[in-house]
């Protein structure tokens, strides 16, 4: 199994996976406008590979410049998903029923100006046959194909109701919106016209349309309290949400892998400055401030420049004193190769977002210590800690430990929270102005090279500066 986040030049990175595609593509996106992941699709179908397109039937995909004819033309096939099918949402792709991409961006022009991302999962076949199978549930709901569907009971619309009740709580506008439209479903379809509750679910769907939600949820445990029935239930959404979770479990592990290859750039940056041009920069600094120190002497006026020197070259100074303690290991290219291999494959077993509750305190602890590791290149540590984990039982993910289905929900809601925390720590790392100048270098010993002769350049200047002072 691999597992790979993209937050730039997701576009590339799509083309790059359909390019490798062999013999069959499944899409389920709202929008395709990219005129060039377009062609590519009509170029893979002409060479007669199976593929397919599930589009919303709106202005954005009819009035762009794409020829949705060209597709069919080529021995492709698109589904359009029309407003009374409902919204679709989704935005996932099946290569070769073997790739999964899934995330945030649509195939569109404009997602390219985005803060978008994707997820590229490998190798992983219960969780392809989950997107499989979402991907021809919605095609044959297009086609008017018959679906199995459950036996609507007073007992399922009193599920439904819990769950609208969760997710109201949870202050989760979009899963509000999908609860009540499918209770609304339920209700239109329910045959026992003489269920007394009818009626009241009905006032309750036109509270949460108002948003009057404390109306709603105080009338839902109305409901609940008089006409819950002692049965034993099985939800058929049960597995379906568990293996939410689990996709949701891959997406934070992938976020987390590219949060800390980050981290880990900026680390190996700042100890390489601190030991190119630390001890050039405390010269620099301690001359500026001896230099305001003599000044403010005579000028009162530049007091605030000279305590401001002065925080400078301690702050500084304390910085370069941390920095030097830190080692990182040089690496040979196999190496990084190697240890990039077993960390990641490492982490996944022992993240802690992802583990069940009772484990979650040990596997932040060996987390912590494999994070450590990765950052200082320190191969054999990483491989120590690698296989502890390939010899002690293994943690069990929360997609298998969570059962109950508002439990279920919340899980979900959480691990969102927790991956749009990630993707906030991302965007602030990746907007640093220290992020900014190592991407923007070609090649860090020229760099160096220059800032070296740049600041010794410098401290030549106040050099005489000071000769000049002290005469």
């Amino acid at each position: 199994m691999d597992i790979q986040a993209y937050f730039d030049n997701i576009s590339d990175q799509i083309i790059s996976e359909l390019n490798a595609s062999k013999t069959s593509i499944r899409i389920a996106v709202a929008w395709v406008t990219d005129d060039e992941i377009y062609q590519l699709l009509c170029s893979k179908a002409g060479q007669g590979l199976s593929v397919e397109l599930i589009l919303i039937d709106d202005r954005i995909n009819r009035d762009s410049s794409i020829d949705f004819n060209e597709l069919t033309e080529t021995g492709g096939t698109i589904h359009w998903v029309k407003g009374d099918k409902g919204i679709m949402h989704n935005k996932f792709c099946i290569i070769d029923d073997k790739t999964v991409i899934t995330g945030s961006y649509n195939w569109s022009r404009q997602a390219k100006s985005n803060y978008e991302n994707i997820t590229v999962i490998n190798d992983d076949p219960v969780l392809m046959v989950q997107y499989l199978n979402e991907f021809n549930y919605i095609k044959s709901n297009l086609q008017g194909e018959a679906i199995e569907r459950v036996q609507i009971t007073n007992e399922l619309v009193l599920k439904r109701l819990e769950a609208l009740k969760t997710v109201i709580l949870l202050e989760d506008t979009e899963d509000i919106r999908m609860q009540l439209g499918k209770i609304s479903r339920l209700i239109d379809s329910y045959e026992d016209g003489t269920w007394t509750a009818l009626e009241e679910i009905g006032n309750i769907i036109d509270s949460v349309k108002e948003a009057r939600y404390k109306d709603a949820v105080s009338s839902i445990g109305s409901i609940l309290k008089e006409h819950r029935q002692v049965t034993i239930y099985e939800d058929p959404e049960v597995p379906a949400l568990k293996l939410e979770i689990r996709a949701l479990e891959y997406q934070v592990f992938s976020l987390q892998n590219e949060k800390i290859e980050t981290e880990k750039l900026i680390f190996t940056f700042e100890i390489r400055h601190n030991q190119e041009l630390g001890e050039l920069t405390i010269k620099i600094l301690h001359l500026k401030h001896e230099k305001l120190k003599k000044q403010v002497k005579g000028d009162k006026s530049k007091k605030a420049a000279f305590e401001s020197a002065k925080k400078d070259f301690k702050d500084y100074q304390e910085g370069f004193e941390e920095l030097t303690k830190e080692k990182i290991v040089d690496l040979t290219e196999d190496e990084e190769k190697e240890i990039k291999r077993i960390y990641r494959k490492a982490s996944h077993k022992c993240h802690p977002d992802v583990v069940s509750e009772e484990f979650e305190k040990q596997a932040h602890e060996i987390f912590s210590q494999l994070n450590d590791a990765y950052n200082r290149n320190d191969l054999d540590k990483v491989k120590e800690l690698a296989n502890l984990l390939d010899k002690s039982e293994p943690f069990i993910p929360r997609s298998k430990t969570v059962t109950e289905k508002d439990k279920l929900m919340m899980k979900i809601s959480e691990m969102k929270r927790v991956r749009q925390d990630i993707l906030e720590s991302l965007r602030i790392l990746k907007e640093s102005e220290v992020y900014a100048t190592i991407i923007s270098i070609d090649d860090w010993d020229d760099y160096f090279d220059d800032c070296k002769k740049r600041l010794g350049e410098e401290l030549e200047k106040f050099q005489k500066e000071m000769k000049s002072l002290n005469k």
